[in-house]
């Protein structure tokens, strides 16, 4: 059946200014209640007075305007209108003959006779039409180019990156779409519940069954293994989830596309890094999967960090033609991430078509260095001033001449104008001056002190002492860059210097001390001051992160 036109005030695609964007993200970031998902759509949920709330296999949506979903046992249609969909999984639909996927998040479609509009509100969105790939990244929208395929690789680089422009959206409708998130249902835990690990498929059946009721209970065993699943992750025990992934067993039901999406809930759900790696490692085979994660806001830095065997170099180009673009939210892209990014591209941009790679990579990224910079994160900004500059490098591939006068511009100064953080609390300093005072009335036997030292605070190597600082810093939401430095100055005391942390009001870098053994922070230095007085981790991390 043919689609009817439809006038052109109901197209949806809608630009701002990309700073009305940046303050819309940076208030209302975290407040999105969790997605859900519904075994079928039957019927809608309610009718508001914005839409109509419908329950979808993998999520569920409101329903502004047009035909809505078509629900089957293979597939998930959305036939045409405007919706907003969100999922705590992984979510597929069918739009136009072309799937729309996203995971653990939301997002906003828009489809009227030939214009389909993706806006990504918390997490990106793959748009794929057989090999044509596109992600959005979470806080923009682009517009599928109606008249033509979207152009592969082999197009040439100028372009496959013009068909692929994203832009932001205004803060008004971010926020109409959230506030509108908030009527969405809640819903029941759909996982399976945890249990233990079943007995053999074989017990199952006493007796001879055939038909409907051989199924039924093979399903039901099918169940108590993602239960068990279910169960060791929940447990956070990572070798006891390492050997039942592995048990025979249970190979032909796990590597199934139903035990596939339990993963993917299971891993957005895991709190245990060890576990969350374990489930990465058996959902990365996707490449759907593998391209969301890679931009989502909450896994790319798992993601960046972990081996992947994918290779289609749409896929491959298209991960690295992003990333930057993904870091215009307020969860940074971690800086080692960056790096990844930098080395990957160099590894990418070989042979001929090195020059044109490079150049793309240059002159598409260059814009976002002075963009993210007058959002408020100057770290970001020179962070991907800095990658740059390394490509450039490390392919030894010549610019435009406009272009090297720019990159060299941006990274020839220092453009960091951190504010000062707020005053500590009176009474913390009060604190410290006392415990100061202290030291210098009652002096403590020199003897005594140093007995203890060497029954309970041992004397770390240089190695071992930078090694925990790196992990506690990495723990308390450091961002490390090339210019970041731990090094070993003293017994148990790493000198820490360049180090980035990420507050309300922006990215700040700072120097300090940091003694491992009792977990103090001293001598900060932030901009031109210092505060010489000691701080626990805790209170350093809460003082920094104002």
């Amino acid at each position: 059946m043919p689609r009817k036109s439809v006038p052109k005030k109901h197209r949806h695609f809608v630009a701002a200014p990309l700073a009305v964007f940046i303050v819309s993200i940076s208030l209302l970031d975290g407040v999105l209640p969790a997605g859900s998902q519904a075994p079928e759509l039957s019927a809608s949920v309610m009718k508001l007075s914005e839409g109509e709330v419908f329950r979808l296999p993998q999520g569920k949506a409101m329903l502004y305007s047009g035909q809505g979903f078509t629900v089957s046992p293979e597939s998930t249609v959305f036939e045409n209108g405007s919706a907003l969909v969100s999922t705590e999984g992984f979510l597929e639909l069918t739009v136009a003959g072309k799937k729309v996927a996203t995971v653990a998040g939301a997002f906003y479609l828009s489809y009227f006779g030939e214009d389909l509009t993706i806006a990504a509100l918390t997490s990106p969105v793959l748009f794929r039409d057989n090999a044509r790939l596109m992600v959005v990244p979470a806080g923009m929208q682009w517009k599928v180019p109606a008249e033509e395929k979207l152009p592969l690789l082999q197009a040439g680089y100028p372009l496959w990156q013009e068909a692929r422009q994203v832009q932001a959206f205004p803060e008004r409708f971010f926020v109409r779409q959230l506030q509108n998130l908030m009527f969405l249902p809640s819903e029941e835990d759909v996982l399976p519940p945890a249990g233990s690990e079943p007995l053999p498929l074989w017990t199952k059946f006493p007796a001879l069954r055939i038909g409907a009721a051989q199924e039924t209970v093979e399903q039901e065993w099918r169940e108590e293994v993602f239960g068990a699943l279910r169960k060791y992750v929940e447990s956070g025990d990572r070798d006891a989830l390492d050997a039942f992934l592995h048990k025979e067993e249970y190979s032909d039901v796990l590597q199934s596309d139903e035990a596939w999406e339990v993963m993917v809930r299971l891993y957005v759900r895991a709190q245990k890094d060890s576990v969350r790696s374990l489930l990465l490692s058996q959902l990365l085979s996707s490449e759907d999967f593998w391209l969301l994660a890679s931009l989502h806001p909450d896994f790319r830095a798992e993601v960046w960090s972990s081996f992947s065997e994918q290779e289609n170099s749409e896929a491959v180009t298209l991960r690295l033609f992003l990333l930057p673009t993904a870091n215009m939210v307020q969860q940074a892209v971690p800086a080692d991430a960056m790096q990844r990014w930098t080395y990957e591209l160099s590894q990418l941009a070989q042979g001929e078509k090195a020059a044109a790679l490079v150049g793309m990579t240059v002159e598409q990224h260059l814009p976002l260095v002075s963009v993210l910079d007058q959002m408020g994160y100057p770290e970001r900004s020179r962070i991907l001033a800095l990658s740059l500059k390394k490509l450039v490098e490390n392919t030894g591939v010549t610019l435009r001449p406009e272009l090297t006068s720019e990159l060299s511009a941006l990274t020839s100064f220092d453009r960091m104008s951190l504010e000062e953080l707020p005053p500590m609390e009176e009474q913390v300093l009060i604190e410290e001056e006392v415990k100061e005072e202290e030291k210098e009335v009652v002096p403590a036997p020199v003897v005594e002190v140093k007995q203890e030292e060497a029954v309970e605070v041992s004397s770390y190597s240089p190695d071992v002492v930078e090694r925990r600082a790196y992990t506690v810093l990495r723990d308390i939401g450091a961002l490390f860059t090339v210019e970041t430095t731990i090094d070993a100055v003293a017994p148990n005391t790493a000198q820490v210097r360049n180090i980035i942390f990420s507050g309300k009001s922006g990215d700040r870098t700072v120097d300090f001390h940091f003694d491992v053994a009792k977990g103090e922070i001293r001598q900060v230095i932030l901009g031109n001051k210092e505060y010489p007085y000691s701080l626990t981790v805790e209170a350093f991390r809460d003082w920094i992160q104002k």
